[in-house]
């Protein structure tokens, strides 16, 4: 199958969306499958066995970083002349609005996943003004693909309420090899707590205003002897580094491969307050490396941690119920230990190839036309969710 993967962003941007397509590159690779990607920016010409195409754009300054291309002159001849199976649209606003329409045009399937909230992001950015409009066109291009995929059953839900048609989940695995609790450096941890025996809290992800960066600001301040490593980059890292100046939090920047997995394994909580996720792809790894999760009941969150067993999840945006889980399970640690290794277990139900398998069994179906009319008619029937396997 041939397979043209579109998408707002990818690297050396790393966020949930250019993960999982990384993953889906080494999928498809394995699998013998074609693929192209087409992104903003520019890089290297191939990933992971596909060639890239990159797309002129321009810098959208409220998210600083963020590469904008809404026309892709040679887009149209690519497809014309590879002819994809399916075109795989990863977030589609811009770039993937663009590409919608070639498809539709070359009678070619398009497959929308929804993988950002851009409308709970904008006021997170000046752009409040701006959100009933996110939602109207993000509902006219995913009502103008073949079919949609949501993350989660909860993200699955609201879709629909929002007016969103053929909206199939599939869910997203976890390298439960790569992230693992036997990653622990205990050298690392030795160095956070200054050889006290106090919980090492981890945050994991982009260091941005939607993440819920208040509600770190409290946790840090409430709870000053435990430290707090932060994981990641983006344009709230210098404000919350002053906001916390002189408190026991540790900035690492992005963090990648070994390490990455080590920064998990060396903390005891997974701490994240954002109500903003679509799915949480940290989340999942932060449990497979064995840390039990306060969070949001919010998005896709609400969805990965299971409240009591795997971590403990509060009302949405409420800082103080945060604080109080987190106190909670830094208090308890018999309560914090068996939590992790609940997470641990469960992560351990979920593997990418699982989740890619069923994604290529609707693309193979959407690709005949007897074939696709028939699953089509199937979207309404209730769905288990990718990623589960079995015991």
């Amino acid at each position: 199958m041939r397979l043209a993967l579109v998408t707002e962003t990818f690297l050396p941007r790393v966020d949930g969306i250019v993960r999982m397509l990384l993953e889906f590159l080494t999928y498809l690779e394995a699998q013998g499958h074609e693929a192209v990607v087409v992104a903003p920016g520019r890089g290297a010409d191939r990933c992971r066995g596909a060639q890239v195409l990159w797309v002129p754009g321009v810098p959208f300054p409220p998210y600083p970083g963020l590469i904008v291309a809404p026309y892709a002159r040679r887009l149209e001849s690519l497809f014309r002349a590879w002819r994809p199976d399916i075109v795989h649209l990863a977030g589609p606003f811009v770039l993937g609005a663009y590409a919608l329409r070639v498809a539709q045009r070359l009678g070619i399937p398009a497959a929308g996943h929804y993988q950002t909230d851009l409308a709970r992001l904008a006021p997170h950015y000046g752009l409040g003004a701006f959100a009933a409009l996110t939602r109207r066109r993000l509902r006219a291009i995913h009502n103008g693909c073949t079919i949609n995929f949501a993350p989660t059953a909860a993200v699955a839900a609201e879709l629909r309420t929002e007016g969103i048609r053929n909206v199939q989940v599939v869910g997203r695995g976890v390298d439960t090899t790569q992230f693992h609790p036997a990653q622990r450096d205990a050298a690392w941890h030795a160095r956070l707590t200054r050889g006290g025996d106090q919980p090492v809290l981890a945050y994991v992800g982009r260091v941005a205003p939607e993440k819920g960066l208040q509600t770190l600001i409290a946790v840090a301040q409430a709870l000053p002897d435990c430290p707090l490593l932060v994981v990641g980059d983006g344009p709230g890292r210098a404000p919350l580094a002053q906001a916390l100046a002189g408190h026991n939090v540790h900035f690492t920047g992005w963090l990648h491969g070994a390490e990455l997995a080590a920064a998990y394994a060396t903390a005891d909580l997974f701490v994240f307050p954002s109500v903003t996720e679509t799915f949480g792809q940290v989340v999942r790894e932060a449990m497979a490396s064995g840390l039990p999760v306060v969070g949001m009941a919010a998005g896709g969150v609400q969805d990965l941690v299971s409240p009591g067993s795997t971590g403990l999840l509060c009302r949405p945006a409420d800082v103080a119920d945060f604080v109080a889980a987190t106190r909670r399970l830094v208090a308890d640690s018999d309560l914090r230990r068996a939590m992790g290794h609940a997470a641990r277990r469960q992560a351990e139900d979920y593997t990418w190839s699982a989740v890619f398998d069923q994604l290529l069994d609707w693309y193979t179906g959407l690709t005949s036309p007897h074939n696709g009319a028939a699953r089509l008619r199937s979207l309404q029937a209730p769905q288990t969710p990718a990623g589960r396997v079995s015991a």
